[in-house]
């Protein structure tokens, strides 16, 4: 018997069996990671069609932004829905608004990037 086949034999063996071992690795990974982002596209849906979160986080929102407005001033700040549509707001304070840690948790609970 001649023993000149057998080491190409094992090495042919050898990458076979590891490229077959990636390839069910490789589908493994991926149905993992399409599961996984199923799961993270349904909580987003539900977060996005809960109407009490949506309500009391841009009521957090116009109150930081009434409150920012109002910042130093002397009058009182607008309470009616009236009022506050009327409110002018400055850039500036869109900016400090925006920076408030506040705002920033309220948007983010919204899945609204805060940047």
């Amino acid at each position: 018997r001649s023993s000149r086949g057998t080491l190409p034999y094992c090495c042919f063996v050898f990458f076979i069996t590891i490229g077959l071992f990636n390839v069910i690795a490789a589908i493994f990974v991926e149905s993992t990671m399409a599961a996984s982002h199923a799961i993270l596209e349904e909580k987003k849906a539900e977060r996005l069609n809960d109407e009490e979160l949506w309500a009391s986080q841009l009521t957090t929102l116009v109150k930081r932004l009434v409150h920012f407005c109002h910042k130093g001033c002397d009058e009182a700040a607008p309470t009616s829905v009236e009022e506050i549509y009327k409110l002018e707001v400055d850039a500036s304070v869109i900016k400090d608004w925006a920076n408030d840690e506040v705002t920033r948790k309220a948007l983010s609970d919204l899945d609204i990037d805060p940047q």
